[in-house]
This record gives C-alpha cells, sequence and structure tokens, in this order.
C-alpha cells in the first residue's frame, strides 16, 4: 500500500512518502519530541528549523519552507483528516527562533487546539518520566480504506511501515505516551502559559 501511495507522488524525494501518506490520510496521529509538528508550525518556526541546517542554501531553504507551509493546506481542505498530536512540553520550552518566533507558534498551537475541529493536541509535561516517545518521532495515518501506515522522519529522508509488527509497536508506543500526555484542555492551558512565559 506504502509503495502505492509514493510511486502517485511527484514531490522532493525527501518528501515522497509522507506526501502521498498525507494526501491520503483520513486520521493522523503524530508525536514529536523534538520539534513542533510540521502540519502545526508557523512559517517563523519552520524558517528557524531550516535556517538551523547550514548545510541547506537559501534557495534550498525557501522550497523546503514553500513545502512544508504549502502541506498545511491538508487542514483546510473540504475533509481534512483528524490529527491528534503529541508533544513534549521541552519542545515549548527550546528556544527556535527567537523569543517572538516561540510566543507566536505557542499561541498558534492553543489557537488550533481550540478553534480547529479536526485538531486536537496534547503536550506532555515536562514532570513527565522517561516515556517510550521518547525514542523518537513518527506519525500514525489511517488512510481511506482503513488500514494504517507508519512515518518515521529522520536526518536524510524518511522511511514508511506497514508491517503489522512494526505498526503494532508504534500503536502501543502511542499509547504510552499520550498516556503520559495532558488532556486537551489542561494542554491548551499550558501552551498559553508558555506563550506568555516567552512574551
Amino acid at each position: 500500500m506504502s509503495t502505492e501511495l509514493v510511486s502517485l507522488d511527484k514531490a522532493q524525494v525527501w518528501l515522497r512518502g509522507w506526501r502521498a501518506i498525507l494526501a491520503e490520510a483520513r486520521a493522523l496521529r503524530w508525536f514529536d519530541p523534538l520539534h513542533v509538528p510540521g502540519l502545526l508550525q508557523t512559517e517563523g518556526y519552520a524558517r528557524a528549523i531550516f535556517e538551523s541546517d547550514r548545510l541547506l542554501d537559501a534557495d534550498e531553504v525557501e522550497r523546503r519552507l514553500t513545502d512544508r507551509m504549502d502541506s498545511q493546506r491538508v487542514l483546510y481542505e473540504d475533509r481534512p483528516p483528524h490529527l491528534v498530536a503529541v508533544l513534549d512540553e521541552l519542545v515549548l520550552r527550546r528556544r527556535v527562533g527567537g523569543r517572538k518566533v516561540m510566543c507566536e507558534q505557542a499561541l498558534h498551537l492553543a489557537r488550533l487546539a481550540t478553534e480547529h475541529p479536526r485538531v486536537q493536541l496534547h503536550v506532555v509535561p515536562r514532570s513527565a518520566e522517561e516515556y517510550p516517545g521518547l525514542n523518537g518521532p513518527f506519525i500514525l495515518a489511517t488512510v481511506a480504506d482503513h488500514s494504517d501506515l507508519a512515518y518515521l522522519g529522520a536526518q536524510i529522508g524518511g522511511q514508511e511501515l506497514d508491517r503489522p509488527a512494526d505498526l503494532l509497536r508504534l500503536q502501543r508506543t502511542w499509547e504510552a505516551t499520550l498516556g503520559q500526555a495532558l488532556p486537551p484542555q489542561e494542554s491548551i492551558e499550558l501552551l498559553r502559559e508558555v506563550a506568555e512565559s516567552w512574551s
């Protein structure tokens, strides 16, 4: 299934798998202990992430930024996927792009979690001890035929997974990670508190 999706996509090589999965997704469960998930990043935050990689020239930064912002349109289509995202509080406390960028990013997340009917956010508080999700970011996608696929982001490209054993492991990791996270309303309150701390 994931091979067929990848073959349909004409994006840059490093985006092909993700873009194909995103185009088919009906639901996304997204965990990232390192950054704000790409679909939820502000332009300022995304730019700071890309510009931090000194190996990317200015044109490549702009291309990646355009791709990142374009991918967010999926949240505003007629049938957007249901997105449940979990992020670690330390992501919100790590300075990316300066105080203003971080304040805007935290407010953007709180706004999405409050106003977007298909976006649900959870934050794992920094008081949580170690948990399985800290082993790395992943996305679980449920596609149109109700099957699940997973996507693991990496420094160079990414990896699509559809083996039942891999999916089961990631589903268990998701459940354990979500179990450490604050419920939606408490997460929104924390996001607002974080925004205030950056202002």
